[in-house]
């Protein structure tokens, strides 16, 4: 499932789409719902494109270079949940049509804070 598929179904609490994923059947894609509804509120009900209705959407990088820095922070060691919340917060202060390695840099500095 791309980014904004899997973060709509876990807000939607969609089993049966998370389910379609190779390897995952219905007993983990319940639980993967049970665990990470409660963690996508604590972004803002937003991730990669989506954004729930009370939150303002703000300016977005290009999807690839979101997910392309999100990778780089992952492959550098960092926990999905942090990459996620760094590049989401990178996002922000670099602002509409930012390159790859704005977002990382941006990423890494806020994750050194």
């Amino acid at each position: 499932l791309a980014p904004d598929a899997l973060s709509s179904a876990i807000l939607t609490q969609n089993k049966a789409a998370i389910a379609k994923a190779n390897g995952v059947g219905p007993k983990v894609a319940e639980r993967i719902c049970v665990e990470l509804k409660n963690k996508l509120p604590a972004l803002g009900g937003a991730s990669f494109g989506v954004v729930a209705p009370q939150v303002k959407a703000a300016p977005m990088a290009p999807a690839g270079a979101l997910q392309q820095a999100l990778s780089a922070l992952m492959n550098l060691g960092y926990a999905p949940a942090d990459a996620q919340n760094a590049v989401m917060q990178a996002n922000l202060e670099a602002g509409e049509g930012a390159d790859v390695q704005t977002l990382i840099r941006l990423g890494l500095k806020s994750m050194a804070k």
